[in-house]
């Protein structure tokens, strides 16, 4: 086995941990999220939270987050994660506000047009 091949370093862990690690440095986010999914420790709800918003799961990965705050409050690395995270939140609700406002716009000047 190479240390190059995380999918086959995934498959042979037995511990999630180190099943997710392996999927994670792969690039499978959704395999990393899964497999410390089924961990309850604040590292594993703080990794989780990290492959969630790889994948984009920006709600989820806040609340893997929390998770990972309420078992240690002190785990400065999900504060600061957290922090990064809500701020891309709330800048793609931002831009969905503006698009939706520029489509609207448009609808209104071809409704004025006719």
């Amino acid at each position: 086995m190479r240390a190059e091949d995380p999918q086959t370093a995934a498959a042979l862990a037995r511990d999630p941990s180190l099943s997710g690690e392996a999927w994670f440095r792969g690039g499978e986010y959704a395999n990393a999220a899964d497999a410390w999914a089924r961990l309850d420790s604040a590292d594993a709800h703080y990794n989780r939270g990290n492959a969630l918003a790889h994948q984009g799961d920006l709600d989820g990965a806040i609340a893997a987050y929390d998770q990972a705050l309420e078992a240690d409050p002190d785990l400065l690395d999900a504060v600061y994660n957290r922090n990064i995270v809500e701020q891309m939140k709330r800048q793609q609700e931002q831009e969905q506000q503006e698009q939706q406002g520029e489509q609207g716009e448009s609808d209104g000047s071809e409704e004025e047009s006719e």
